[in-house]
């Protein structure tokens, strides 16, 4: 019998600075700015957002708003073609 069933995907978070040697959060962000696929005021805008939530002043929905809020509006082949591009570099260094 074939099973049929798509491949598993496993997601893994909060990783950072423990399994992972960086935070990939702003891996990330300096990634999509070094691809000019958003304003280099991304990066800042995140990171402030990353310290308003360690201090307790945004929840972790609103975090995750923040960093989405990049790519409002593209087309998901071209956000799923960045990510593979950064998987695949960030790979090499865990």
């Amino acid at each position: 019998m074939t099973d049929l069933s798509p491949p598993l995907r496993l997601a893994l978070f909060d990783l950072e600075h423990t399994l992972l040697p960086f935070d990939s959060g702003m891996r990330w962000a300096r990634f999509l700015v070094e691809q000019g696929a958003i304003e280099a005021r991304f990066e800042h805008d995140y990171l402030a957002a990353c310290q308003a939530y360690v201090g307790g002043r945004i929840n972790a929905l609103a975090l995750h708003q923040v960093a989405a809020s990049a790519f409002a509006g593209r087309a998901v082949d071209a956000v799923a073609a960045l990510a593979d591009t950064f998987g695949a570099r960030m790979a090499a260094q865990v």
